[in-house]
């Protein structure tokens, strides 16, 4: 639940709104363990990919657009690719605004738990003093919702743009996923080595690079945006935690680690077969 301070002003009672932030990110940055670590602050509620496409959880967009026949119609026409391309997407922006102002509300609190879903790992359930409410945006998403440039712009929303400065780690990361078929677990699982495509590598770097640019010269004037790297979160969690509760205005809290695992912890040195001509490779197009 969320609820809203009372404030008393010239003899009118009025409530502070919680404030609004979202988790900026590409896909294998960390983002699921940070979502997880920031939702278990007892002043924070942050949700998951809610404008993934095949999100199943009831908190997500794809499911408040098929809760009526004609919604779930305009969801399936213009929430793909073509209808960006041929800018018929505007259709969709009535539904994510009147989603969005749902999400946003005291009154919209669902369950953070689905078990059809990845989001098995939340841990904390009825809070009672919410500051902020959030969710994890990735760079394709927010391409195929122009809408939210609009979101973007307001002075009063808050973006955390989550980086992952290790290029290799990412794409290492991507390519066990993709093996697997497994993107989070709370147990550590072994591979056998990997030989790497270097061509594939440095293409998958440069666009990663490219967008992750693209994102900061956009936000670039934006007051309220911090960049977050996940190698900071995993090596000094507190201290990031300090820095996003002074970025969130919340108050300080022991807040517990997911459960969550990196999928892999061994060196990469020891998971990839052609490990020198890939650092020989990354090495000479710096």
């Amino acid at each position: 639940m969320v609820i809203k301070e009372k404030i008393k002003l010239n003899n009118t009672t009025k409530y502070s709104v919680p404030k609004k932030f979202v988790i900026l990110t590409s896909p294998r940055s960390g983002s699921t363990f940070f979502r997880l670590f920031l939702n278990n602050h007892p002043q924070v509620r942050c949700h998951g990919e809610v404008f993934l496409y095949k999100y199943g959880a009831i908190d997500g967009f794809p499911h408040f657009c098929y809760r009526h026949f004609h919604t779930k119609l305009i969801f399936k026409l213009f929430s793909n690719k073509i209808s960006l391309k041929l800018h018929i997407s505007k259709f969709l922006f009535p539904l994510v605004n009147n989603f969005l102002n749902i999400f946003y509300d005291k009154g919209f609190h669902p369950p953070l738990v689905d078990v059809i879903t990845f989001n098995k790992y939340d841990t904390m359930k009825n809070k009672k003093n919410i500051k902020v409410i959030g969710f994890k945006l990735m760079y394709g998403q927010f391409k195929s919702f122009p809408i939210l440039k609009n979101y973007f712009s307001d002075p009063s929303f808050y973006v955390i743009h989550l980086i992952r400065s290790n290029s290799l780690e990412k794409y290492l990361s991507r390519i066990r996923m993709k093996r697997s078929n497994i993107a989070h677990t709370n147990r550590e699982i072994f591979y056998d080595k990997v030989k790497i495509s270097i061509n594939n590598m440095l293409k998958m770097i440069s666009e990663d690079e490219k967008e992750i640019n693209n994102m900061r010269k956009m936000l670039a004037l934006k007051e309220k945006y911090i960049e977050i790297f996940y190698e900071d979160v995993v090596s000094d969690i507190r201290n990031t935690l300090l820095k996003i509760e002074n970025f969130l205005e919340l108050d300080h809290f022991n807040v517990k680690m997911p459960t969550i695992k990196k999928i892999a912890q061994r060196k990469v040195s020891d998971e990839i077969d052609n490990y020198n001509e890939v650092i020989a490779a990354l090495n000479n197009k710096k």
